[in-house]
């Protein structure tokens, strides 16, 4: 994969020398120039944090069309948890939406990582993504379009890289998420195989997820420790919207909570709204 001549399709790398890596999966048609202010957050708190660009992602939306099977994608992230983990003594996980399918496929197949963090995911899809899929049948839609500026809080995401992504990056491939939609009765069936302690956090008016994956991901994993939230207000972008600090605030608390090994058995499901 080219990297060094495109400037937003590189790696994201803080380091601190800790023995904690907090690795982050951006989402369909991201960089990690998206998680930028996530990164910077952990890496304030002391963490080594390393944001992977996805192969076929940060350079065009051509480009990105050129994945054809996205299994590719979950392999590769398979691949790099593995690696980290060689690397640090302890890893946590963190996905958004593209990244935490990825993740969650990992650690249902071959749990590796200290705690999952899934954000805007969750396997069961909205009634909207799952019309799609079934026009999709009918209709080769090539692509929806993602957002818009106004979605994402400027303060979080610099808005020349903004300007950049609605110029090159506006738009999913429909390929993949419908590939996503169908792969989804397996993810249910296999979420009991999740036994890393997880972190579930969906925005009621998410126009991709449904609420309910929340419920169902703290439910049925098999996780000792098992947290969900939903985010009164909330859509798809949580991590790049003013629901950033109070999101945050909850994603430290439950590392702290894995980190200091805690063998009661945790089951939560909460909201979360502004204060």
């Amino acid at each position: 994969m080219v990297v060094l001549e495109y400037k937003y399709a590189q790696n994201l790398e803080l380091i601190n020398d800790s023995p904690v890596c907090i690795l982050i999966f951006h989402g369909l048609s991201g960089t990690p120039f998206e998680m930028k202010h996530l990164a910077e957050s952990f890496s304030k708190q002391g963490y080594d944090v390393f944001v992977p660009i996805i192969p076929y992602h940060g350079i065009s939306f051509d480009h990105l069309l050129e994945l054809k099977d996205p299994t590719e994608l979950y392999e590769w992230g398979k691949a790099l948890i593995f690696q980290k983990k060689q690397e640090y003594d302890k890893l946590i996980v963190l996905g958004f939406s593209l990244g935490a399918g990825m993740t969650f496929v990992a650690e249902t197949s071959c749990p590796t990582a200290d705690a999952y963090i899934g954000i805007s995911t969750g396997g069961i899809f909205s009634w909207m993504l799952r019309l799609f899929s079934f026009v999709y049948r009918f209709i080769k839609i090539k692509s929806i379009p993602f957002s818009l500026p106004s979605d994402y809080d400027k303060t979080l995401v610099d808005e020349e890289y903004l300007e950049w992504k609605m110029e090159n990056m506006n738009k999913m491939p429909m390929s993949v998420l419908v590939h996503a939609v169908r792969h989804s009765k397996h993810l249910k069936k296999v979420v009991k195989k999740l036994v890393t302690p997880v972190l579930i956090i969906n925005g009621v008016k998410d126009l991709t997820t449904s609420k309910k994956a929340t419920t169902y991901v703290v439910k049925n994993a098999s996780s000792k420790i098992r947290k969900g939230f939903l985010v009164k207000g909330g859509g798809h972008l949580l991590l790049s919207t003013g629901f950033f600090d109070i999101i945050f605030e909850e994603i430290i608390t439950f590392i702290h909570q894995v980190l200091e090994n805690d063998q009661e058995e945790v089951e939560y499901l909460g909201e979360l709204t502004f204060k």
